[in-house]
């Protein structure tokens, strides 16, 4: 998410200081791998230390889950841009989950309310609204 551009191209990527998100830094420097930064990316302890470099113009970037993008740049940061997502396919793609004690009654319920959600596209829709779905991050 460079804070000073609003180009989504990974050739103009390659070109930013970066910084990894420390919880995911293992999925994240693989997204570094495929970005192929000129400069090794910067290492910080927690978000908000990410946030404040960015801030302060120290890296021009943060790699991150979707989710953590959107709030950094609605919550977080003045005319922060989220320039694009990479596609997450098999493995690598996102999840979502919902969490319930472990035998709950409930369960089989949820499970079926989701399979619902997915059958008439509302879950789809759901993702589009809350978290923007691939206008406001488009794939690169």
């Amino acid at each position: 998410m460079p804070r000073r551009t609003s180009h989504a191209r990974l050739v103009d990527l390659d070109r930013q200081r970066l910084t990894l998100e420390p919880k995911f830094h293992e999925e994240a420097m693989a997204i570094v791998n495929v970005i192929a930064p000129d400069q090794e990316p910067a290492v910080f302890n927690t978000m908000d230390e990410a946030v404040a470099a960015l801030q302060a113009g120290q890296i021009d970037g943060v790699v991150a889950d979707v989710p953590t993008t959107f709030y950094m740049r609605d919550a977080q940061l003045d005319g922060g841009v989220i320039v694009g997502q990479l596609s997450g396919t098999g493995a690598g793609a996102e999840q979502f989950g919902v969490v319930l004690q472990k035998g709950s009654p409930l369960t089989a319920c949820v499970n079926a309310a989701i399979d619902a959600l997915k059958a008439d596209g509302t879950l789809d829709a759901l993702l589009l609204e809350w978290l923007g779905g691939t206008g406001s991050a488009p794939v690169i």
